[in-house]
């Protein structure tokens, strides 16, 4: 009814009739089911709001079958919600809430680096160690993830301007950025001159998944203080729930591992890595490009590329 806000006389009609019953609008609706990836229930946030068919490609894969452990009847591995999505947007659909289910279906996942503890007798220790993981369940999430390090030339006026968190090459050495300092492993202090030169290191991160989506990262730091360090970026908790949804996989590593152990990861076969690349061929290459391809996969050897973990079909 009105509201008055001042004193008076108001006339006010009022119908006599029964009210009709008003349509309700059909343009907002909501869907439950499994997807070839994406956020899997409350678990993984609120159900999401797409509102076209490439929304929904582009955070629960596109209309390819289901990949359903124990299930081999074409029929039951169809992707009948991708389906119903893009009939929903063919028939004039604006806005739709998806939530995926899934049974008991795993993360893809990749160990880039194995942690020992460093006082005899050496044993495992995960707080050193470095996995790649693909972002949400689901046989989707298998594919490859190739990190290449990339050297850029740099001055005293460089080094004097990086922000903490960057690594560098002086001569032989590896330095670390804190607090406006370089230090090497052994927390040597670097003495920068004018006639100081080296190389900034950073990271370039390609990414990819069993659908053909390919994702790429550029200029990722080593050092936790780094505003764009790969455990930041490539983190659990990125700091967009957009790029939490859109990311392929994030990078776990270790609560004790530091900046130069990342780097022997990535650079194969520095004092502090393992070798992850084919057996018997070392990964080290000089600068600018030293690489680490890894595939994130269920078998256990692909391509004479050698896999680490499994990921487990939607049940």
């Amino acid at each position: 009814m009105p509201e008055y806000l001042a004193p008076g006389v108001y006339v006010e009609e009022v119908s006599f009739r029964a009210k009709s019953i008003e349509g309700v609008g059909t343009s907002t609706t909501a869907f439950v089911g499994p997807t070839r990836r994406g956020p899997v229930g409350a678990a993984q946030g609120a159900p999401e709001l797409v509102t076209s068919l490439t929304d929904f490609e582009r955070l629960y894969g596109g209309l390819t079958d289901l990949a359903l452990s124990g299930v081999t009847d074409p029929a039951l591995r169809l992707n009948f919600l991708a389906h119903a999505v893009r009939a929903y947007f063919d028939n004039g659909g604006s806005r739709l809430y998806v939530v995926r289910t899934a049974n008991g279906a795993a993360a893809a996942s990749a160990q880039l680096r194995i942690g020992l503890d460093p006082n005899p007798p050496n044993n495992p220790l995960a707080s050193e160690d470095v996995w790649v993981r693909a972002r949400f369940p689901g046989a989707a999430g298998n594919g490859s993830f190739q990190i290449h390090e990339v050297a850029q030339p740099a001055t005293a006026v460089t080094l004097g301007t990086a922000p903490d968190g960057s690594l560098a090459m002086v001569g032989v050495t590896l330095h670390l950025k804190a607090a406006g300092a370089w230090a090497d492993a052994a927390a040597n202090a670097l003495a920068v001159t004018p006639a100081t030169v080296g190389s900034l290191l950073t990271l370039s991160v390609e990414a990819s998944d069993a659908d053909g989506q390919v994702q790429s990262w550029e200029g990722l730091g080593y050092g936790p203080a780094h505003p764009r360090y790969i455990g930041t970026v490539l983190g659990l908790n990125p700091a967009a729930r957009a790029e939490a949804l859109a990311n392929l996989v994030w990078l776990d590593v270790g609560t004790t591992v530091n900046s130069f152990d990342l780097r022997g990861t990535v650079v194969v076969g520095a004092a502090t890595s393992r070798t992850l690349g084919r057996p018997g061929k070392s990964k080290r290459r000089p600068h600018p490009q030293c690489r680490t391809d890894r595939r994130i996969a269920a078998g256990t050897r692909a391509g004479g590329v050698r896999t680490v973990g499994a990921a487990a079909g939607l049940k």
